[in-house]
């Protein structure tokens, strides 16, 4: 991992600095998408009316090379965990991305989750810790991505 690790933060430092133009200040540009990290924790609800606002959508994993870069830059950033825009709220266990209301097409759980604990985790959250994602209670207060 540390021959990869080198490679890995070059680009993410030359991203930085030529993505401020495309992306604007405070944005991040990786595979000619924007990513806004929002470091004030909210709940989800309340980070989806953020990212409405913003014209945006809360970040919905695509594969494990982004989850990877965003494992990467969360760590960079001192920040943990933050919400995915993916829910099962309507109907347990049949997790929707919110972007499209479709079945998510891309999934990296954590082994033992999604549990629902205590019968009210809704909300997918990807989290260092695990290097993976866990399901959570909708009304904690968490920080966030928005991509565009």
């Amino acid at each position: 991992m540390g021959s990869y690790l080198f490679p890995t933060l070059l680009i993410i430092i030359v991203s930085l600095k030529q993505s401020e133009g495309r992306c604007g200040h405070g944005r991040v540009e990786y595979g000619g998408k924007c990513y806004w990290f929002v470091k004030e924790p909210k709940t989800f609800f309340d980070a989806l009316m953020v990212a409405y606002r913003a014209r945006c959508q809360l970040l919905e994993l695509q594969n494990k090379k982004e989850q990877w870069w965003l494992d990467l830059y969360l760590r960079l950033q001192g920040m943990n965990s933050v919400w995915l825009g993916f829910t099962d709220i309507q109907k347990e266990g049949h997790w929707i991305a919110l972007s499209n209301r479709t079945k998510m097409t891309y999934s990296s759980w954590k082994r033992g989750e999604p549990n629902n604990a205590g019968g009210k985790e809704h909300c997918a959250v990807y989290t260092t810790d695990a290097l993976g994602w866990i399901d959570y209670n909708c009304t904690g207060k968490l920080q966030f991505v928005c991509k565009y």
